[in-house]
């Protein structure tokens, strides 16, 4: 989802529900130990608010049945 120019909202992962720069596949390092870092790429996906298909970043290791979920999570959580 890009509401903002240039941003995504986050899907998933320590960073879910909050605008990333759009710059294709990123790592956001959420514990300061880069042996950790979720995986965050580019994914269209249902944006259940306005039923349209919409790009969002997804956390890579998100489970496929929580896709729906966390989508709905970050919509109604959104940070700056």
């Amino acid at each position: 989802m890009s509401d903002k120019i240039g941003k995504l909202l986050c899907v998933g992962g320590s960073l879910n529900g909050k605008w990333a720069d759009n710059l294709g596949e990123f790592e956001g390092n959420p514990y300061d130990n880069p042996l950790r870092a979720h995986v965050y790429k580019p994914k269209v996906l249902r944006n259940l608010n306005s039923g349209e298909d919409e790009l969002f970043y997804l956390y890579m290791e998100l489970n496929e049945d929580r896709i729906e979920f966390a989508v709905k999570y970050a919509l109604d959580n959104q940070l700056n």
